[in-house]
């Protein structure tokens, strides 16, 4: 069973072995083939990781993930595997739609695991009062802070919910 212990633990490994943002990444080792994929595919991910072509070198032989693949990583993690699950595979717009549980960060509840969010970009809640988070490139892994029901450190996330695929209590 996945749990909000369990998300904010990986989130916390990611941030310790220092994960590199790819675009389209869930926590995967890039390996060569990986990063001439991600950089070539179609649309915005292949123009955003080509941008940022340079950076993503740095990582090969890492982790990769985007924000959400943060909590893609998680739900696919075997054993220090990663294994793709298409009928889990979706964005934080949709996994905050089919959220049955959520708030604006104001009003957000200590819980370990709780996915963040605002326009483009998600993060993690690991509790008492931080989140971690993979932002674009060249920034990667950082820890970010609420206080007050507010974002002091980090992104400026509006929202927060309970992952679907997660069980929190």
């Amino acid at each position: 069973m996945k749990t909000g212990k369990g998300l904010a633990d990986l989130a916390k490994l990611a941030l310790i072995q220092n994960w590199g943002f790819c675009l389209g990444g869930y926590g995967q080792i890039l390996s060569k083939d990986i990063y001439d994929t991600m950089i070539s595919m179609p649309g915005h991910t292949g123009e955003y990781n080509y941008e940022h072509r340079n950076y993503l070198k740095k990582f090969i032989g890492n982790r990769v993930s985007d924000c959400y693949g943060l909590v893609k990583a998680y739900l696919w993690w075997n054993n220090g595997n990663v294994i793709y699950n298409p009928s889990q595979d979706r964005n934080q717009y949709m996994a905050f739609e089919a959220a049955r549980v959520k708030g604006l960060i104001s009003d957000m509840p200590n819980k370990e695991g709780l996915v963040l969010c605002s326009e483009g970009h998600a993060g993690v809640y690991i509790g008492f009062g931080e989140f971690i988070e993979c932002s674009g490139a060249p920034v990667g892994m950082h820890k970010g802070r609420i206080k007050d029901g507010k974002i002091v450190l980090g992104s400026d996330f509006k929202y927060w919910f309970e992952d679907t695929y997660i069980n929190y209590e």
